[in-house]
């Protein structure tokens, strides 16, 4: 297992600084429209030209393929490779009932709360004003979606090692805990995830929590290691069979 970096004290203070900016940003897109109706596909910036809209989507389905690919050919990601070893199949059985529970809370929260519907991608024209993640935004695209999930997939390990080391190693009890998994939840609004989305995450959070109380940080790991490889395997099953990437 790679060491964990320590923070230092700039890092500490940007951290800080990032957390109560990002805090700001959620309570303005709450409380800042909380009365009006959320915005669906019909109400994507209609100023804005069709073409524009594709150009963003391509400029950062770009951007995001680079930023993965490059540190994949530099080898960057391999030292993570390990990871997929331990995986075992009572981890992916277990996170079925994982992403459903995270699912149902998702809809729940979105049916009693609709004004969580909330999400910066709303505000610009990169996918017609649905809410997504933009992390996965390549694989909408025809023949790349399919070479961006392969890559994206060899890319996971290190990803779930970086999101558990940042909120699940040091958790002291479970209060402590929740605070980490609610703030790992949020985190993904950053991605363009509506909130209602963000805070059902904290369930997922959750669950990779009480593995790290079991077998520390290389056990949560490996099982959000696993969670994130069923949900690509189930977006890329409907990508292609919705003929959308191929």
């Amino acid at each position: 297992m790679t060491s964990i970096p320590q923070k230092t004290t700039r890092e500490k203070w940007l951290t800080l600084i990032g957390g109560i900016v990002f805090v700001a940003y959620l309570l303005g897109m709450v409380f800042g429209s909380a009365s009006s109706v959320a915005p669906g596909v019909s109400a994507a910036p209609a100023h804005v030209p069709s073409t524009l809209g594709s150009f963003l989507k391509y400029g950062f389905s770009l951007l995001i393929i680079g930023s993965l690919l490059f540190p994949l050919l530099k080898g960057k990601m391999q030292p993570y490779f390990y990871l997929f070893r331990l995986l075992r199949f009572r981890m992916v059985f277990e996170s079925v009932f994982v992403v459903c529970a995270v699912v149902l809370t998702a809809m729940t929260l979105g049916t009693l709360f609709p004004f969580l519907d909330r999400s910066w991608l709303y505000l610009i024209p990169v996918s017609n004003g649905e809410s997504t993640n933009i992390a996965v935004m390549p694989a909408t695209l025809k023949y790349v979606g399919l070479v961006f999930l392969v890559i994206l997939a060899l890319c996971l390990p290190r990803f779930a090692y970086a999101e558990e080391v940042k909120y699940r190693h040091g958790t002291q009890d479970w209060r402590d805990g929740f605070k980490r998994s609610l703030r790992f939840g949020l985190a993904h609004c950053i991605m363009g995830v509506p909130l209602y989305v963000g805070l059902a995450l904290t369930v997922g959070g959750l669950w990779f929590t009480h593995q790290y109380f079991k077998g520390g940080v290389e056990r949560s790991t490996a099982y959000h290691l696993a969670y994130n490889l069923l949900v690509l395997t189930l977006l890329s099953t409907y990508l292609i069979f919705a003929r959308i990437i191929i």
